[in-house]
């Protein structure tokens, strides 16, 4: 993370012209999340600055490559920084969904003579009338919404823009302490104030599937990521004086969505 201080903000003078707030702005590049380039510009920035006390720190904007304006606050009396609740606010739900699977990770055969091969529900026919029900199975549904406060100034078309074509992505990197391919963007959504000058409580909800590794699906194992899907393939198999078999003779893992660094939210 590289933090510059790039020059004065506002200043505001009471009657007697003494400079009784201020602010200072500082350009962040390399910043990670949002909450991380405030807390690092707050950490740099001197506890004093003409006599006044650091107050806190404002979030300004976020640049396509993900570099910060940030401005931190002097106010006069003893400093008090917000806190991280007040900056960011987060609620997590964890539902029941569930998710449809064709082949078992573990298939004991209790009774006959037929090798479903793994297969889920299999009809016990071979060749073309071959079929597989499948079964579907309990997942955990997981979401989280983050809520930050932005300048309506800040809300423009080309922002929204931006945001529009992250939805339905993956991330490509680390995000709120979720690994790659485990966190899908959804939405945002905030009420339009009066002036462009007042805060907005802007809202953005995630979906979170996590990644799988060295999960067991017949005799191998598979890794995939939260958002990517796995399927097998069963054919027939005929040996001499044998029974005919269906085996898995083909795994796939298939990639679906997107990746994008969600960093442009400035979440």
């Amino acid at each position: 993370m590289k933090i510059y201080r790039t020059m004065e903000g506002s200043e505001t003078l009471d009657q007697n012209g003494k400079v009784t707030a201020l602010e200072i702005q500082y350009f962040v590049m390399e910043g990670g999340s949002r909450r991380d380039a405030m807390l690092a510009c707050l950490e740099d920035a001197p506890a004093e600055e003409d006599s006044l006390k650091k107050s806190g720190v404002r979030f300004d904007s976020v640049d396509q490559e993900g570099n910060y304006e940030i401005a931190v606050l002097y106010k006069q009396g003893s400093g008090s920084y917000s806190t991280e609740k007040e900056m960011e606010q987060m609620s997590f739900s964890c539902g029941g969904g569930t998710k449809h699977i064709t082949h078992s990770r573990k298939q004991e055969i209790l009774q006959g003579e037929k090798d479903p091969g793994g297969a889920i529900g299999w009809n016990g026919k071979f060749g073309a009338e071959c079929t597989i029900a499948g079964v579907d199975i309990p997942c955990a549904d997981l979401k989280e919404n983050h809520t930050v406060k932005m300048k309506a100034s800040q809300l423009s078309v080309a922002f929204r823009k931006r945001v529009a074509s992250l939805v339905g992505k993956v991330n490509s990197s680390n995000f709120k302490g979720w690994e790659p391919g485990e966190v899908m963007f959804l939405d945002m959504s905030y009420q339009t104030p009066a002036t462009e000058d007042e805060d907005v409580d802007v809202t953005f909800s995630f979906m979170i599937q996590p990644n799988e590794n060295n999960v067991k699906l017949g005799d191998n194992k598979v890794s995939k990521q939260g958002f990517q899907y796995v399927w097998a393939l069963s054919e027939t198999v005929t040996e001499e004086g044998k029974l005919p078999t269906l085996k898995t003779t083909g795994i796939y893992r298939e990639t679906v969505c997107e990746e994008a660094d969600f960093k442009v939210l400035g979440v």
